[in-house]
């Protein structure tokens, strides 16, 4: 995904980068899940370090499949 969207990252002045899920930082704004921990009723696959103050969490499922995202 980064190298796919470098172009219009570097147009826009934004820095992309990937990382994986035990050394993915902290202190976003905004965090997507977008893995399968909800289709097993999991919760978050990353630590709590992730989110800032005020962040937006999203889980990517719906339903009570999401509660546990929800809940962390």
């Amino acid at each position: 995904l980064v190298a796919r969207h470098a172009i219009w990252a570097h147009r826009h002045g934004v820095a992309l980068s990937a990382a994986g899920l035990d050394d993915c930082g902290t202190g976003y704004a905004v965090v997507l899940n977008g893995t399968a921990a909800s289709l097993q009723g999991a919760g978050s696959p990353v630590p709590a370090a992730v989110l800032g103050p005020g962040a937006l969490a999203l889980d990517m499922m719906y339903g009570p499949a999401a509660e546990p995202f929800l809940q962390w």
